[in-house]
């Protein structure tokens, strides 16, 4: 049986009083969808992904970003369009020590940019560590 993150979420407003900004904001997808699936969901955890999303949007002018939070490494996933924009070393270092300081410990962009559901891709895929 599956889980949706949205109705729970907005529960979640409604008891702890989140306030909405009253202007028409771009579709976004859950910030719980930055979680890989069966992976504990914080309110701190959340809070940590919207702050690495804002600060990687000033620091390298992107409009598009998906931090996917995996524990200690934040993935970054960005327009295909607006890749280029990491190939700037001082971009690269800046966001890789903002994103430290909130926390994790590594810092990856993902090669292949932006893809909605990226997470979901892991779901029907077998993890097993092979040794011969």
């Amino acid at each position: 049986m599956g889980l949706t993150f949205k109705p729970l979420f907005l529960a979640y407003s409604r008891t702890y009083v989140i306030s909405f900004v009253a202007k028409p904001l771009p579709p976004m997808a859950c910030l719980a969808s930055r979680i890989p699936y069966g992976s504990l969901i914080t309110k701190g955890r959340l809070e940590r992904i919207a702050k690495a999303e804002e600060v990687i949007k000033k620091i390298a002018n992107v409009k598009l970003v998906r931090v996917r939070d995996h524990g200690m490494i934040a993935r970054i996933e960005v327009g295909r369009n607006e890749r280029r924009k990491f190939y700037d070393k001082k971009i690269m270092d800046a966001v890789a020590q903002e994103l430290m300081k909130l926390g994790y410990e590594y810092v990856v962009l993902d090669l292949r940019g932006y893809k909605s559901g990226s997470l979901d891709e892991l779901l029907n895929k077998e993890h097993v560590i092979r040794f011969k």
